[in-house]
């Protein structure tokens, strides 16, 4: 996502490091003061996020709700939930739940940015 959308698929700097998933990177970005990276919202406990721009006319944004929500902070996704057909039975009484207050409750408590 990161290469595609911000990078405008460019290659990676030749010293940047990958990682084998975002609780690696926040692990090395906790122990680097000049460590920088990108990952999911529900991984950001313990580093210092930073402000940034969509471009050099736009305000400096931190990744908070309401800068997503709203569509303004520039590097965000939707995470999409698919099903075969229409849900039915379990199924959908599992989407509707998840889409209920308690399960928006849920999405938040674990460090994502909730739909409602």
């Amino acid at each position: 996502y990161f290469k595609e959308n911000v990078l405008d698929d460019e290659d990676y700097a030749p010293s940047c490091q990958n990682m084998p998933g975002t609780a690696a990177l926040v692990n090395a970005i906790s122990k680097d003061p000049n460590g920088i990276g990108y990952g999911g919202a529900a991984y950001a406990k313990g580093i210092r996020e930073v402000a940034i721009k969509a471009d050099a006319g736009s305000p400096a944004l931190l990744p908070i709700a309401e800068n997503v929500k709203s569509g303004q902070y520039p590097i965000t996704r939707f995470l999409y939930m698919y099903v075969k057909s229409k849900p039915t039975g379990a199924m959908k009484e599992y989407i509707d739940w998840i889409l209920s207050e308690e399960g928006q409750s849920i999405v938040i408590k674990v460090g994502y940015f909730p739909l409602r």
